[in-house]
């Protein structure tokens, strides 16, 4: 493994962020659409949801999208550069499947979220959230026992 230390951080930082968007942003989300739902006729195009969703979006970018790119792009050059081993290639599958579930289930439905606020949306988002959730764990155990020279795959 090259780098340890910095690619444990890393990791750490990664998995920090999305529990904190599982747990933190989405179930905020959840108690906006709920109290203020969409659904009304009277209810103006913008609910606090919504507002909420677009002031908050830019710093997911910023504190979790970007790190896990730069977390994924420092797994290629372990595949590429380091012995292979079952930790590089379970990490890099747990990425993958967090980051397919990010572009074909998360993304479509935050824009659903931005357009509408509505609650079985943010509901849909965080049940789906699991996969991420999961698969980060995933690669935050492998890399940690990887880093403790524990092998485990």
């Amino acid at each position: 493994m090259i780098y340890p230390i910095p690619y444990a951080m890393l990791t750490s930082f990664c998995l920090a962020g999305c529990l904190m968007e599982h747990f933190a942003l989405f179930p905020g989300w959840l108690a906006l659409a709920l109290t203020h739902p969409s659904s009304t006729p009277s209810m103006p195009k913008t609910t606090p949801t919504i507002t909420a969703h677009a002031a908050q979006s830019p710093g997911l970018a910023i504190i979790y999208a970007i790190p896990k790119l730069a977390l994924t792009v420092f797994i290629w050059v372990q595949l590429l550069h380091a012995p292979l081993d079952g930790t590089n290639w379970f990490s890099f599958l747990m990425l993958n499947i967090s980051w397919g579930s990010t572009a074909l289930v998360q993304v479509p439905l935050q824009k659903k979220i931005r357009k509408t606020g509505d609650a079985g949306t943010v509901r849909m988002l965080v049940r789906t959230d699991w996969v991420r959730v999961v698969t980060m764990a995933g690669h935050f155990v492998a890399v940690t026992l990887a880093v403790m020279d524990l092998k485990v795959l």
